[in-house]
């Protein structure tokens, strides 16, 4: 049976209702429906002028990034668009499940190469099964893993078990409880590519959107950003990293192109390396 993602979230809405699907709801019950709904082939098409994609719709959230494609950040996908060739080489930090990268490789061709780095394991396995429904394997290499300016392992709370979901790492969840506590690995962007290059192709272009540490993870790609090849970037930044994060661009040879605000006190940073 394939049940729509309109079906599927009809029939959460329902099972939400029936179990008093809040915190004191029939979890056995609530984990059953999970099960079933989770079970099923659900998936949406996404309609681009550059040809369709599918991503997996097995949340709520799922979706809401369907269905807001095109609205929640058109400069994203004009970056992209304007950017992206079939010579590009493009690092996805905080993948989520892959928007982002799919319409990557659609832009890109055969020839485009992309790195997804998603370190919260509900995520990183739609992550998976995206890349595998749109065939894409030989254009996009997941991660499971955070980078930042060090190597170590760490704790990492998630604020959601729900694929799709954001807000995971510990400064988003410093005064709430969150579902759960997972390990991750971390390392810097620029040991991976020093230690690595087999693996990991020199960037092109680099978007980084990680709730939070975002100049962790510039601190850790310095060298990587001094690079001739690498000369687009898109960051998140929120007020207290900007001016941080805007001055260690600012070093490497980039020019702040544009901003946009997608919330109070945070915006999304175009950089270009003339």
């Amino acid at each position: 049976m394939h049940l729509t993602a309109f079906t599927k979230s009809a029939l959460g809405s329902v099972f939400s209702r029936i179990t008093n699907c809040g915190v004191s709801g029939n979890k056995r019950l609530r984990r059953v429906m999970a099960h079933i709904v989770a079970s099923e082939d659900c998936r949406a098409k996404v309609e681009t002028a550059h040809g369709p994609f599918s991503l997996r719709t097995t949340s709520e959230i799922e979706c809401y990034r369907v269905d807001t494609f095109f609205s929640k950040e058109p400069e994203t996908l004009r970056w992209i668009e304007e950017t992206i060739t079939g010579q590009s080489v493009f690092y996805d930090v905080g993948a989520n499940v892959g928007l982002y990268s799919l319409y990557a490789s659609l832009v890109g061709g055969k020839d485009f190469r992309a790195y997804c780095f998603e370190p919260a394991g509900t995520n990183f396995r739609n992550l998976c099964r995206n890349i595998d429904d749109n065939d894409f394997g030989d254009l996009i290499s997941p991660f499971p893993m955070a980078l930042s300016n060090q190597i170590g392992v760490i704790n990492f709370p998630l604020s959601d078990m729900a694929p799709g979901s954001a807000l995971h790492g510990e400064a988003q969840n410093q005064d709430r409880k969150p579902a759960l506590v997972q390990g991750a690995v971390v390392m810097p962007l620029d040991y991976l590519l020093q230690e690595h290059p087999a693996v990991f192709a020199p960037p092109t272009h680099l978007k980084i959107d990680v709730d939070g540490p975002e100049l962790e993870i510039i601190e850790g790609a310095r060298e990587t950003l001094r690079q001739p090849s690498l000369r687009h970037v898109l960051v998140e930044t929120e007020e207290h990293n900007n001016r941080a994060i805007t001055d260690i661009l600012i070093e490497a040879g980039f020019s702040l192109k544009e901003k946009f605000q997608q919330a109070p006190q945070i915006h999304n940073c175009i950089f270009e390396k003339n």
